[in-house]
């Protein structure tokens, strides 16, 4: 069996990720677990009005925006945010259960 090394710059969390695709409001924001994210300009565009993103986030509360599969914004969701938090307790409910 042969492996080859991870190439430079690739980031394991960004690639294993849960994905959705948002639609960048007329003020350049998005929602995302019920928080709005302003998306800042960039080389590649100066405003993504009406653009489609992919959102990728992990189990860790970090998220990253990508348009056109370039990495536009990372950050982190508030730890105080409700949705996340009703999540990661469903998910821990489902990981208790046993199934017969």
């Amino acid at each position: 069996m042969f492996f080859r090394p991870l190439p430079e710059g690739i980031d394991l969390e960004l690639v294993f990720t849960k994905r959705t695709t948002r639609r960048v409001n007329k003020d350049n924001t998005i929602k995302f677990y019920g928080q709005t994210i302003q998306l800042l300009p960039t080389k590649m565009k100066l405003n993504f009005l009406r653009a489609k993103v992919e959102v990728r986030w992990s189990s860790k509360g970090r998220f990253w925006i990508l348009y056109k599969g370039k990495v536009i914004l990372k950050g982190k969701l508030s730890r105080n945010n409700k949705l996340l938090k009703k999540e990661e307790k469903i998910e821990s409910i489902l990981k208790e259960r046993s199934y017969h």
